[in-house]
């Protein structure tokens, strides 16, 4: 969106990344926030910017991406997933009974000192968003024309 160009360096993980960009082998990686907050907080990383679309209630202070480019969004999210064949029945109790947890007053608030924000949705709202980030990011690599070896 913004017309940057950047080689893609892949790993096996945000922690391999982490420590190259902490050892200077690598400019600047894209992280979740709650993964390197603990070399944020003792100034071994810089947050440069948020991809997401709202600030963090927990560091509101970091700006965002869409500040500059306007539009930008690229949220990770993080779910339980089941096999497709699961009774709807045991489906419904599962995602009541994380729904639940996700939502306790102990999970948000620690969740929250990792600078995640809780949403303890159900498995359809879930599913609904898998789709739509599908058909995002599927007409970025269309449009970019991005190629997988």
């Amino acid at each position: 969106m913004a017309g940057i160009k950047m080689v893609h360096v892949p790993y096996k993980g945000s922690a391999p990344a982490q420590q190259d960009v902490i050892g200077g082998r690598v400019p600047l990686l894209f992280d979740v926030l709650f993964s390197s907050m603990p070399f944020v907080q003792d100034k071994r990383m810089k947050v440069i910017a948020l991809s997401s679309p709202k600030r963090a209630v927990s560091n509101p202070d970091i700006p965002l991406i869409a500040e500059s480019v306007p539009g930008f969004s690229a949220v990770s999210a993080i779910g339980i997933i089941a096999p497709a064949g699961l009774p709807p029945a045991l489906l419904q109790k599962i995602s009541a009974d994380i729904g639940q947890v996700v939502r306790s007053a102990e999970v948000t608030a620690r969740m929250g000192q990792l600078g995640m924000e809780p949403v303890g949705s159900t498995s359809e709202q879930y599913t609904a968003q898998i789709r739509q980030d599908i058909d995002k990011w599927a007409a970025i690599v269309k449009t970019a024309g991005i190629k997988l070896d």
